[in-house]
């Protein structure tokens, strides 16, 4: 058997060999897993940990068990069955299909929904140019219930590419706001975003904006990100 200077573990990702290892810093070291490596989970699963956490999201069991954070999984919350979520801009559909794997009921929402209804999920297209006045109107025509959240997240690799993602501006418009409240649940549903911060906002406007629009903000926090440009998250609930 021939050695080679990475190879990969067992769920498919690379691993760096112990050679490696000696020669990069401490920290690195310790990082054996390749985020960016075939296979590896779908990002955001940071976010949706936190809104787990934070009571914003409620999963439930599924009828396969998981193997926990290390392979892609999440703490399932011990309440009754899982939240209805629109998963918007849902893109490849990878962090879709994740939420469905622990028992949340979700619909991806995209101007392109072909790779999500080849990953076997159930899909609705925006109405026109995406978070505009009335691009949610098929899913709400679609939803036999209110949602629960609407979920925006834009990694940074898709935040840095253009035309992919939506940055904040897009998703917390006036207009997205206005089409969030169609299809979220009167009285406790949540809008739950995290998305690069546009360019010339801060954390002052887009809160000033969100209780404009008649929102209560639950959490809103900027945060740091690698190749400089800042990350924010936000959960806010229409009043």
């Amino acid at each position: 058997i021939s050695s080679s200077s990475s190879s990969l573990g067992m769920l498919g990702w690379s691993l760096r060999s112990s050679s490696e290892s000696e020669t990069d810093d401490d920290d690195a070291a310790l990082t054996w897993l390749d985020p960016t490596a075939p296979g590896s989970p779908a990002a955001g699963l940071d976010f949706v940990d936190y809104l787990v956490e934070a009571g914003a999201l409620c999963t439930a069991s599924t009828s396969f068990p998981r193997m926990g954070a290390a392979a892609g999984g999440l703490q399932a919350c011990a309440l009754g069955g899982g939240h209805r979520v629109l998963h918007v801009g849902c893109g490849d559909g990878a962090l879709t299909k994740m939420l469905a794997s622990k028992g949340l009921q979700v619909i991806g929402v995209d101007a392109d929904i072909s790779a999500g209804i080849k990953r076997g999920l159930r899909c609705v297209a925006f109405d026109g140019a995406p978070l505009t006045a009335g691009s949610l109107s098929t899913v709400a025509g679609s939803l036999k219930e209110p949602a629960d959240a609407v979920l925006v997240y834009t990694g940074a690799a898709a935040g840095a590419a253009a035309g992919q993602g939506f940055s904040s501006a897009e998703c917390l418009s006036a207009a997205a706001l206005q089409d969030y409240r169609s299809v979220l649940k009167p009285g406790s549903g949540c809008v739950c975003v995290e998305v690069p911060l546009s360019r010339g906002s801060s954390a002052e406007e887009v809160q000033a904006q969100l209780q404009a629009a008649g929102y209560a903000v639950d959490c809103l926090n900027v945060l740091p990100a690698a190749g400089g440009q800042q990350r924010l998250r936000v959960v806010g609930r229409p009043q």
